[in-house]
């Protein structure tokens, strides 16, 4: 792997993809397994935060039209 495609790998899952197209069979299946792994993590993390924040906002919105509807 070049030293341009060291940054690439870290920063998005398509640019450690291409830069284990590059490494050995077993380091580039660690590499793609390690992105997908990152990715499916962050993508968990942010959408348990959003669908708490959309329950915190449900919860706010129903109190606040009882509280305009009385």
């Amino acid at each position: 792997m070049s030293e341009t495609d060291v940054p690439a790998a870290r920063e998005t899952v398509a640019g450690a993809f291409d830069a284990a197209a590059e490494l050995p069979a077993a380091e580039a299946d660690a590499l793609r397994d390690a992105a997908s792994a990152a990715f499916l993590s962050g993508l968990t993390t942010v959408s348990l935060v959003a669908a708490a924040l959309l329950a915190v906002t449900g919860v706010v919105a129903g109190t606040v039209l009882r509280r305009h509807a009385s």
